[in-house]
């Protein structure tokens, strides 16, 4: 009996680690592709970046990144596509 309720906690404190692990692996991603969608960040901005997620983290700051990053994406997204398409309808007037 006490030898479940150890494994229980243990299993137990497993699952936080994991799940803090995960939510800051989620963060680093963001801030990536956040930088990716700025060409780039000076130190002073990366300090602002830190402060945002780590120090003082903003969840209202964060929710505005995560949108300009995902708008910036399907930008990006759609441009791909029409040049893909541009160069599919190029291909078939040549032939």
């Amino acid at each position: 009996m006490i030898a479940m309720a150890l494994l229980i906690l243990v299993l137990f404190g497993g699952n936080i680690c994991q799940f803090n692990r995960n939510s800051q692996l989620k963060d680093n991603d963001l801030k990536y592709r956040y930088i990716k969608s700025l060409n780039g960040i000076n130190s002073e901005n990366l300090y602002k970046l830190e402060n945002i997620f780590h120090y003082d983290r903003d969840k209202k700051l964060m929710k505005g990144i995560r949108q300009n990053v995902e708008n910036w994406e399907k930008t990006i997204q759609k441009t791909a596509e029409k040049i893909e398409h541009e160069k599919i309808e190029n291909s078939k007037s040549k032939k």
